[in-house]
């Protein structure tokens, strides 16, 4: 027995060390999660405007083109429940925060991250942001979350090829093109695509999300912070394959929001003709000149909406 323990112990110390060693790699390879994380610790008291979300507000809100102190916090499948985390989290240090813009996506009131395939995120923000989603020991360690195929091409292009995939400029703002490159689809296959994935037919998690909606609301209307939801643009091969129900509950909620408390505005801008089929992507996010367009609508908004 004593002889089997040791031959167990030599085989399986290789193997810890180098789970070690990939995770600490892993953990300081940059990334836009890291990066926002430590600019929002040095700046969230000078921010004025803070956009949050998920990919649609990550790639579609540029803070260059937004007057004032802003910064794009959002992130690609970024849920409400994470968003009202940020709040809480620097709730102490948003000093001078006037504005906080949030996207009312298709359907953002009818999922979160943690029960989607996309849970894998959860690790990052557990990681590199200041913000702790949970603590199962798969959330808490890289390698355990992501796939190692994934871990080690992440370890290659860094430490091997030399490969920046720090995606977010300074200001937090994704670019969509260097990030997904070319679309290999057109626009309405991919809207087609996007439509059939953002239709959700269990909405069980809706009240939830709606009351979470809520709690951001209520805590920056006792700050004082305005709030400007809006659905963002989509291309109309999007629009044109949602279902009705689900889209009619999320533009009633926004409606709602509006109508409940006076420091929301709600803007509907899925359909909005400020927008060509040049501005997209794909059949839900805006390319650069799209985000720009969008930013500098957002940015009229408000001043619109401003504290005269």
């Amino acid at each position: 027995m004593r002889k089997f323990c040791k031959v167990l112990f030599l085989f399986v110390l290789p193997i810890f060390i180098i789970g070690i060693v990939l995770e600490i790699s892993l953990r300081n390879i940059p990334n836009c999660y890291s990066k926002k994380s430590v600019y929002l610790e040095k700046n969230s008291n000078s921010i004025e405007t803070l956009i949050l979300g998920n990919s649609h507000s990550y790639y579609g809100l540029n803070p260059q083109y937004i007057d004032g102190k802003t910064y794009n916090a959002a992130f690609v499948s970024q849920t409400l429940d994470i968003d009202y985390q940020f709040l809480k989290h620097y709730e102490n240090s948003l000093d001078s925060l006037e504005f906080v813009i949030l996207r009312l996506s298709y359907f953002s009131l009818f999922e979160q991250l943690g029960k989607t395939d996309e849970d894998w995120r959860i690790s990052y923000y557990n990681i590199f942001t200041e913000i702790n989603l949970d603590n199962t020991l798969k959330h808490q360690l890289h390698m355990m979350s992501v796939k190692l195929k994934t871990n080690l091409s992440l370890v290659s292009d860094f430490y091997l090829k030399d490969i920046d995939k720090v995606y977010c400029d300074n200001l937090g703002f994704g670019n969509i093109s260097s990030f997904m490159g070319n679309m290999t689809m057109t626009l309405d296959e991919a809207g087609l695509a996007a439509a059939k994935k953002h239709t959700i037919d269990d909405h069980s998690l809706m009240d939830e999300n709606v009351s979470t909606l809520e709690r951001i609301i209520e805590f920056c209307q006792k700050k004082d912070i305005k709030v400007i939801l809006f659905t963002p643009p989509a291309y109309k091969g999007y629009y044109q394959n949602l279902e009705e129900k689900q889209l009619a509950l999320t533009i009633k909620t926004g409606q709602r929001m509006q109508q409940i408390y006076s420091n929301v505005k709600y803007f509907n801008l899925l359909k909005s003709d400020e927008f060509a089929t040049a501005d997209f992507f794909d059949g839900d996010h805006l390319n650069e000149q799209g985000a720009k367009k969008l930013s500098l609508l957002m940015d009229s908004i408000l001043k619109s909406n401003g504290n005269n």
